[in-house]
């Protein structure tokens, strides 16, 4: 396996998820905008007292911060207190289901993590336990409104996940990952083996760092799950593993830089050390290590003269190298530790309550020297936990630098950064549904559905729409990146018709089976609105299951009012109108359904059951029906069964249900495949919009 290629692949999908965050970034709650050019600087503070207690009600005069030593003027402040919402989502109704449909309609406001496996420095015989903790963070931590992402620092695409709130594909992205660590301890052990694996390390880390320092006006978070390096920085002198140390302190600048927090959890202390004991004590190596003079003679040295690591045990070498990491971005190591309840809380505490302050940056004679930040407050007792410097750096721009060049070059700045941003963008808002059908060869035709408010779109005169989108796979390579303009010079009272329900705008896209990261994108150049959606698509291989279904797509009487300028080719004749995002109908309305039964088993004579039903909040049914379709009457060229259904809503009450169809095969009883959808009757009889 190339791990070294899936490194660079796996950066470069974060890279270009954060690299663009800029000013269409909706800023934290409470938060200010902030200005586009790196001609400030930004940092997050934690403020607490003396039992561990956020401290609120600060002031930005109650603030003193100290760049090189001189006071600096506080141009941008806020205090940034984000809920911890554990609210259960409709996934923990009694009918489990994920939602199909992804908006915008609400800002982010959650926070932002990147869950780091370091499975190069982490033992096969310990990756269960570390597994254990990273999926106890994120069932247990991770809220609704919160964003994250899982990386390896080995690299396999495969076992990482762009951001997302889904907590089955988070989850799964830990499956594979085994730990890849020899015993360092071991006299004969390869000393360019670990070289090589504590480059990768911390070339992932310096990247994701660096991908993040274009994201504004809030705070960034790594949880680091690794063992730590292995080397003996004090002692290293000359030859590789003074390369790593250069590699090591290039990773600490990075991460200075980009005002990001790290949080390092070594997985050793699962099972060896009990959980009394948590290492969050401050170093004073780490700062030396930073711009260390040439003959290293700043290391931290014991009372005797000695360095200290010198008194350390292999573990302890390692567990330095983490607490370094962490310590100087405002963050903490967590070792020796059994359990990780105390530490998931406190990591998701200090990322939901903080202060966030910026000022000038100071003019600087070298921009690759770091420049030391002290945050101070005038409340008595309060600590502040904050980063220790940054490195000045002038704003990048540019177009990206990855494989959504090609399909982002030549647009708007702002429509750019929107579609390659991890975060929804909120300008213009959105809703966004993906259905995949069997498309030709083994490649699928997905149906990708885009509404939109009238009341957010200029439609004066020539007005347009600028639409793009693209999809990127596991590996950060793009599919189907397409750009389109829109017309809007509509007839006075098709005017008026969008500005009550909307505009729906359909379009088809051929991808391969695989998972996706679908981005989309529309820019109003009327107001110079944006707005855009990040959408977690797997694509089925349709050609090999004995029996699978298509994507549901539904419409409606009430959906049927938004004007869709142009008709899907394909569900035109099979649905009474187009197929809508909306979720959320009247009681007097009637749902239309259609599906494809992709049947695999075709030489053999049986018959398929489709049933479709309703069911309650509570798993009740309030809905069934079921069709009987004969093998005989299978489409041979598509292998398929046309399916489609209409469910009337006015006999079931308003409230929250789950739309399930399900296909079986009488071949075996094991032969079945099914969809879900949820969805929300309302009172009254009025449209949806």
């Amino acid at each position: 396996m190339n791990t070294r290629a899936g490194v660079v692949g796996w950066s470069v999908i974060l890279a270009a998820s954060l690299v663009s965050g800029k000013s269409s970034q909706p800023a934290a709650p409470g938060t200010p905008t902030y200005k586009t050019l790196i001609d400030y600087v930004e940092v997050d503070a934690l403020v607490v007292d003396k039992d561990g207690q956020i401290v609120r009600n600060l002031t930005k005069e109650d603030f003193t911060v100290l760049d090189e030593g001189k006071r600096q003027a506080i141009s941008t402040f806020s205090f940034v207190d984000i809920p911890v919402d554990r609210v259960d989502s409709p996934g923990r109704m009694a009918v489990p289901f994920e939602p199909d449909v992804q908006t915008n309609e609400r800002p982010f406001e959650g926070r932002l993590y990147v869950l780091i496996l370091d499975d190069l420095h982490i033992q096969f015989s310990r990756m269960t336990g570390v597994h254990r903790a990273a999926r106890q963070f994120i069932e247990r931590n991770v809220g609704v409104n919160d964003l994250i992402a899982v990386v390896s620092t080995g690299g396999r695409g495969q076992d990482s996940q762009h951001f997302t709130n889904n907590k089955r594909l988070l989850l799964g992205a830990l499956d594979g990952l085994l730990g890849q660590s020899s015993d360092s301890r071991v006299p004969d052990n390869d000393q360019l083996d670990r070289v090589r694996r504590a480059q990768m390390t911390l070339s992932t880390l310096r990247q994701i760092a660096e991908s993040f320092g274009s994201v504004r006006g809030r705070r960034k978070t790594m949880l680091f799950f690794s063992e730590g390096l292995d080397f003996d920085f004090a002692t290293a002198g000359d030859g590789k593993a003074a390369d790593v140390f250069q590699s090591f302190l290039g990773t600490v600048a990075s991460t200075s830089r980009s005002n990001v927090t790290l949080y390092a959890i070594d997985p050793r202390g699962l099972g060896l050390v009990s959980d009394d004991a948590l290492a969050v004590a401050t170093l004073e190596g780490p700062r030396a290590w930073l711009n260390p003079p040439p003959n290293q003679s700043a290391y931290p040295k014991a009372k005797d003269g000695r360095f200290i690591s010198e008194l350390a045990d292999q573990m302890g070498v390692s567990q330095r190298t983490l607490r370094s990491l962490a310590e100087d971005t405002g963050g903490f190591a967590a070792i020796n530790r059994n359990d990780y309840s105390g530490v998931f809380e406190r990591i998701v505490r200090e990322n939901s309550s903080y202060y966030l302050l910026a000022y000038d940056a100071p003019p600087a004679k070298d921009e690759n020297k770091l420049r030391r930040i002290e945050v101070k407050v005038t409340r008595p007792g309060s600590i502040v936990h904050a980063r220790r410097g940054y490195l000045p750096r002038k704003a990048t721009g540019g177009e990206p630098k990855d494989s959504r060049a090609a399909a982002t070059r030549g647009m708007p700045a702002d429509l750019r950064d929107a579609l390659i941003s991890p975060l929804p963008v909120s300008g213009l808002s959105m809703r966004v549904f993906v259905a995949p059908f069997k498309g030709p060869g083994p490649n699928a035709s997905v149906v990708l559905v885009i509404e939109m408010r009238g009341r957010d779109l200029s439609l004066d005169g020539n007005s347009r729409l600028e639409v793009s989108f693209l999809a990127a796979d596991v590996n950060a390579k793009v599919h189907g990146a397409r750009n389109q303009a829109v017309s809007l010079d509509l007839q006075p009272e098709r005017r008026l018709q969008v500005q009550e329900s909307g505009i729906r705008l359909l379009n088809r896209m051929e991808l391969a089976p695989g998972r996706y990261e679908l981005r989309v994108a529309v820019r109003d150049p009327g107001n110079s609105n944006v707005g855009a959606v990040s959408y977690d698509l797997e694509v089925p291989d349709f050609l090999k299951p004995p029996i699978s279904l298509s994507g549901l797509t539904l419409t409606s009487l009430a959906g049927a009012a938004m004007f869709t300028p142009r008709a899907d080719e394909q569900l035109k004749d099979v649905l009474p109108a187009a197929p809508v995002a909306v979720r959320t109908f009247p009681q007097n309305d009637e749902l239309a359904l259609f599906a494809e039964v992709y049947d695999n088993s075709a030489s053999t004579p049986h018959e398929v059951s489709v049933v479709a039903s309703v069911r309650a909040d509570n798993g009740g049914i309030v809905y069934e029906a079921e069709e009987i379709m004969d093998s005989s009457a299978l489409d041979a060229a598509r292998a398929s069964f046309p399916y489609t259904a209409r469910i009337p809503l006015y006999d079931i009450a308003p409230g929250e249900y789950v739309l399930d169809v399900e296909a079986r095969s009488s071949v075996g009883t094991t032969l079945r495949a099914s969809r879900r959808i949820g969805f929300t009757v309302a009172p009254g009889t009025s449209a949806a919009k």
